[in-house]
């Protein structure tokens, strides 16, 4: 990747990991809240709420460290993806449905309408989106520049 690529795929990631992590230790130090506002969704069945929430800190966790570790990023881009759309679905759903809770996503410190952690997730999306893009064009670029260059010693490394 050249140097703007670079720049720009790291704070993307950089930001996208501090959501995450700070949605997770928020949602930690309300727990109880984060779970009872799952279980208002009436999407999870009573005895899964809490297995489900502790699933999705792990989660939000994992990806926001992946999203920092110089190797594991291209894995916290791809599930971090997945996640966002299961939190936009999730919003989505609430908004469409009318649950009255709060929703928790940042713990008890944040409480956003449906409507704007929705805008939110999507905003998510489309900066790991951009990551992923950012990298595919350097990587590109670089195999372009190893070709007119012509030497055979030197390699593409992922």
């Amino acid at each position: 990747m050249n140097g703007r690529h670079l720049q720009g795929a790291a704070v993307i990631k950089g930001t996208v990991a501090i959501v995450l992590i700070v949605a997770a230790v928020l949602k930690i130090a309300g727990f109880r809240e984060f779970a009872e506002s799952v279980d208002a969704s009436l999407l999870v069945p009573g005895y899964l709420v809490v297995p489900v929430c502790v699933l999705v800190l792990l989660l939000e966790l994992s990806v926001g460290f992946a999203l920092l570790h110089r190797r594991l990023w291209w894995r916290g881009a791809v599930v971090g993806t997945g996640l966002f759309t299961t939190f936009a679905l999730y919003s989505a759903w609430r908004a469409v449905a009318s649950i009255g809770a709060p929703c928790n996503c940042f713990g008890p410190l944040f409480r956003l309408s449906p409507w704007a952690m929705l805008a939110i997730n999507m905003a998510c999306i489309a900066a790991l989106v951009v990551v992923v893009r950012l990298h595919a064009i350097g990587v590109w670029s670089d195999q372009i520049q190893i070709r007119t260059v012509g030497s055979p010693r030197r390699r593409c490394v992922k």
